[in-house]
């Protein structure tokens, strides 16, 4: 199923307010266990899915009947070709009004992914990158949507 995983000492400084709580959603084992790893060094606090139906899963068990965004505040999930499955669950989630933010990760530079990112308000980060390089992007999506929301 799904786990959490915890870690007392961040390596990143630190977040605006609590610690901020991601879902990875990614069906490759073991690079989703060295994301995980890699962010919850970073101070993050992790929830792990391995599919799309699997996330829903999680998103539906942590909110109950709350505000999905009050639970998560970055949804990470991995695009593959020829698997909308990831697009589909955030237009869903966009579909209720949740503004939960999103940052795809994606080994292919597809038009139709960027695209549907855009239209979504989602965030793309393309392979290769780093597992430094995406626990620092999580971290600026999440400071700047709290930072529009202090705005706002």
């Amino acid at each position: 199923m799904w786990e959490t995983l915890e870690v007392d000492e961040p390596t990143m400084p630190p977040l605006l307010g609590p610690r901020a709580r991601v879902l990875l959603v990614e069906r490759d084992d073991q690079l989703r266990s060295q994301i995980s790893a890699r962010l919850l060094r970073g101070g993050f606090d992790v929830y792990q899915a391995a599919s799309a139906a699997e996330a829903l899963d999680v998103l539906a068990s942590l909110a109950e009947d709350g505000d999905v965004a009050d639970v998560v505040d970055l949804l990470v999930f991995d695009v593959s070709r020829g698997d909308r499955s990831a697009v589909a669950v955030v237009r869903a989630l966009r579909a209720t009004g949740c503004e939960l933010p999103v940052l795809f990760i994606s080994a292919f530079s597809d038009r139709e992914v960027s695209t549907s990112a855009s239209e979504l308000s989602a965030f793309v980060l393309a392979t290769p990158f780093s597992l430094d390089g995406l626990a620092e992007t999580a971290l600026e999506v999440i400071e700047g949507v709290r930072a529009d929301d202090q705005l706002s």
